[in-house]
């Protein structure tokens, strides 16, 4: 019973102690300083190479921007889609997807808007870079709208508001056309499908309809679904693929490793939590990273993923969504745009981040052993994502293990507290044999200690120091 209690103790104690310690699945990885000429000839180069990468990222994110009212279902999220559709047919070599669902890179569906509260119109975007007898596929993709959850303080109710959302899409779709547009020089020996995700701040909808489209024998072919989220802000640029680690995180990892990427990985993220922009129906504001992003309907029909997104995990647990540590979040709200953010954070901010995902997956694509890495981490997922998917079983699940919480603490306080009544009985049986001492002399008789004795437990009791009186029962 002892050893039980001593292990209950333990586990109660580490529950607190745990938020307190680094975990070493937050791999810091950072450019060394140049020692010798050809490490000076790669850092020139890669200023170079980061310059032309830099002009051409933010030309398209200026022009993207410009579509500030691109909330999904709404005809400016229409005009978004338009410009990456002209963009891809102009700039790039790829060729839209054609099938019995997709029309001309055009993927249409209907979701139900939170902000309309009945179903609206959206529109996936598939182009394809095809090697000819080929069936092996990697999946580019992110989503593409984005919306401000803006408090009215005379309606007193939250409202969505149109904005740029540089955080929120535009910096991953300013990078997913950057590489789009490259992808036909990389000479890949496979099929490589770029998507563009309709209405992915409303549950996702676009990368969920886009997932159930996809058949048993399609699914069998996808070796990989690479997905960019919140990549364009944040402390630190970083990659999620599973809780543990595996073949393919191993190779990513060696990837950045040696290339000096400065990016890290996040693993042990069940104890990381993305802040929504609002509640969800049972209330819940917060919800696992992995969960957060359109690479999750992947992982929920075991299609690896990984998840490129920024911001500030260093500590192991972090509850809430957080671009800089002690800064204001501005992800989903009107200062995410593009003025706010050259005033307020380091120069090239935005570029830095985006450059760094935009290396880690030049490498990754061309990399030799990429395809025959992804082969072997199939059916890695160690976890049942659809498990956790279902909120109210995450609820009932919690509330049981805070009803443990609880009985452990129940148990803890009952042991000190009968520990500290035994020694308070302790002491106060001693002062009562002082005070019986005290008032007894030498050559007293035996019916005047007794007496002496009797008054001392009698006050003792009264002031309920030592003895408890026992109720007699009914």
């Amino acid at each position: 019973m002892k050893k039980i209690f001593k292990f209950l103790a333990f586990a109660f104690t580490l529950l607190f102690v745990l938020p307190f310690i680094p975990f070493t699945g937050m791999k810091n990885l950072s450019v060394s300083n140049a020692e010798s000429t050809q490490d000076i000839e790669n850092y020139v180069s890669q200023i170079l190479d980061f310059n032309n990468f830099k002009n051409k990222v933010d030309a398209i994110l200026n022009d993207y921007i410009k579509f500030d009212e691109r909330i999904a279902g709404s005809d400016g999220e229409k005009l978004a889609a338009d410009y990456i559709v002209d963009f891809m047919k102009s700039q790039t070599n790829l060729v839209p997807k054609r099938t019995t669902v997709v029309k001309n890179g055009i993927q249409n569906f209907e979701f139900l808007s939170e902000m309309t509260g009945v179903y609206e119109s959206s529109q996936n975007i598939i182009f394809d870079y095809n090697v000819e007898g080929e069936s092996k596929t990697i999946i580019l993709g992110c989503s593409y709208d984005a919306y401000a959850y803006v408090y009215n303080e005379e309606t007193f109710n939250y409202e969505y508001k149109g904005v740029e959302g540089v955080n929120n899409s535009a910096g991953s779709v300013a990078l997913l056309l950057a590489i789009a547009s490259e992808i036909q020089n990389l000479n890949l020996n496979y099929n490589v499908e770029i998507v563009f995700f309709g209405a992915g701040d409303f549950d996702n909808a676009g990368s969920s309809f886009f997932v159930q489209g996809i058949s048993k024998d399609e699914a069998k072919n996808i070796l990989c679904m690479i997905n960019f989220d919140n990549i364009a802000l944040g402390e630190n640029s970083y990659f999620y693929i599973n809780e543990t680690s595996n073949k393919f995180s191993d190779f990513v990892n060696k990837t950045v490793k040696n290339n000096e990427i400065n990016i890290k990985e996040v693993d042990t993220t069940h104890l990381n939590k993305t802040l929504l922009a609002k509640p969800n129906e049972l209330g819940i504001k917060y919800k696992h990273i992995a969960m957060s992003s359109d690479n999750y309907n992947f992982m929920k029909s075991n299609i690896l993923s990984i998840n490129f997104f920024a911001g500030n995990y260093s500590n192991g647990i972090v509850m809430g969504r957080s671009e800089y540590a002690d800064a204001d979040v501005i992800t989903y709200t009107l200062d995410d745009n593009l003025n706010y953010i050259i005033e307020n954070y380091e120069e090239n901010a935005i570029e830095k981040n985006l450059y760094s995902v935009y290396l880690t997956i030049n490498n990754i694509l061309t990399d030799s052993d990429f395809i025959s890495v992804l082969k072997a981490s199939q059916n890695s997922n160690n976890l049942f994502y659809s498990f956790f998917g279902n909120e109210k079983l995450v609820i009932f699940l919690t509330v049981i293990a805070f009803v443990i919480m609880i009985v452990v603490a129940m148990l803890i306080h009952f042991n000190l507290t009968k520990k500290s009544y035994y020694a308070n009985l302790e002491i106060g049986f001693l002062s009562s044999v002082i005070k019986i001492s005290e008032h007894i002399s030498d050559g007293e008789s035996n019916e005047d200690v007794a007496k002496v004795v009797s008054q001392v437990i009698a006050q003792d009791i009264k002031k309920n120091k030592t003895i408890k009186r026992k109720r007699k029962k009914d």
